[in-house]
């Protein structure tokens, strides 16, 4: 919590007046605020001055998206995504693509806080001179087959 003190004494015909504000003189337990900040004329004829408490909830995953006012809220978390593009980047909770490999799962899950990816395993093609399918994972196309006499099976 962050208390911010302004000392304001004035002495009116001798005689201690309470706080200064734009309109002259404020009493003692006179509060006003300033956006987020609340100030209350003390009875030491000084303001004391303090920013809400807020109560945020502690996670691991960063927060993409706040509310708006005194104590913003998160409303949208993600996760650091550092297993691509060159640099760490924040991205949104769910499936994260990966750019160039479709055999290749990446999730950010609450709690995580890091994309976790993970390789999805293939049956071998039945072919021997397969070839992937661009843009698919565990899909091949097999061109035919050429028996060693140059003929097709």
């Amino acid at each position: 919590m962050l208390t911010l003190i302004v000392v304001a004494v004035v002495f009116v015909g001798g005689v201690v007046g309470g706080c200064p504000s734009r309109d002259g003189m404020v009493e003692e337990g006179h509060t006003t605020t300033f956006g987020c900040l609340t100030c209350t004329c003390g009875d030491d004829d000084m303001y004391t001055c303090r920013y809400p408490e807020c109560n945020h909830t502690e996670t691991v995953n960063p927060c993409l998206r706040y509310s708006s006012g005194c104590c913003a809220e998160c409303l949208e978390y993600g996760c650091y995504n550092q297993y691509f593009r060159g640099h760490t980047s924040l991205v949104p909770l769910g499936r994260v693509p990966h750019p160039t490999d479709p055999c290749v799962t990446c999730s950010c899950h609450l709690g995580h806080g890091e994309v976790i990816c993970r390789s999805v395993m293939c049956e071998r093609p039945k072919c021997a001179n397969f070839r992937q399918r661009p843009g698919s994972c565990c899909e091949y196309d097999c061109p035919e087959e050429v028996n060693s006499d140059n003929t097709a099976p």
